[in-house]
């Protein structure tokens, strides 16, 4: 734990994708210091996104659930680190919504 989602209506190849999935992992793997084994992280490319009223092809939305809460000092951090490797990927950093769930080991369930 904690699981990353990250939509995004840029076309990726399967490569780029599956290159953005541990890319991401290595970011919160770092700034929230969780074990790269714990964390999960999906992508999902291609995506019909709408941004600001219009069909948008270079917009994202990332997701990241976790047990706990995220430092004050980290919470900063994340957005612009993500921006920044999406923006490898096509993805305009004006166009990403970044949203954080923190809850309690027991509302989490994991064999």
């Amino acid at each position: 734990m904690p699981s990353i989602r990250i939509e995004s209506s840029v076309v990726l190849s399967k490569a780029q994708e599956q290159a953005l999935a541990i890319e991401a992992g290595k970011i919160v793997s770092e700034l929230l210091n969780k074990p790269l084994p714990v964390i999960q992280v999906r992508v999902a490319s291609s995506l019909t996104m709408a941004f600001g009223g219009e069909i948008a092809d270079d917009s994202a939305y990332i997701s990241i659930a976790l047990i706990g809460k995220i430092a004050q000092e980290k919470r900063p951090l994340l957005p612009q680190r993500f921006t920044t490797l999406l923006a490898r990927y096509g993805v305009d950093p004006r166009k990403v919504f970044l949203n954080y769930t923190e809850t309690d080991a027991d509302a989490w369930g994991w064999i």
